[in-house]
């Protein structure tokens, strides 16, 4: 469970606004993911996975290994929620990718940061 609470001043109207604290404040949704960008916020979050050595969702998402590559994680992502491989996956397909990505983190299912 995540808490965050809401403080005057905090969020985004900062004179100095400081896009990672924008982005972590995002990933605990304390806005809409879609003012963010689903596959921005996806990404940032399987960099920080990364960087911090939390490879769970590799074997939550049935992938060969760890990646770096935001797109081939959605993409694999959106084919297995479809229950089909496609040759090209559109820009809704990845969207869709990362909401369940970023779902799975929220849950608990990927790890913490």
């Amino acid at each position: 469970r995540i808490y965050c609470y809401d403080t005057p001043g905090v969020s985004l109207m900062k004179q100095k606004n400081d896009p990672e604290r924008n982005t972590k404040l995002a990933l605990l949704k304390t806005m809409p993911d879609h003012f963010a960008g689903e596959v921005y916020l996806a990404d940032y979050l399987l960099y920080r996975l990364n960087r911090d050595r939390c490879f769970h969702y590799v074997d939550e998402l049935q992938l060969s290994g760890p990646t770096d590559d935001v797109r081939e994680l959605c993409s694999h992502i959106a084919a297995t929620l479809s229950h089909k491989i496609q040759s090209q996956v559109y820009w809704a397909e990845l969207c869709s990718g990362a909401a369940f990505f970023l779902e799975l983190w929220r849950k608990g299912k990927i790890g913490k940061l």
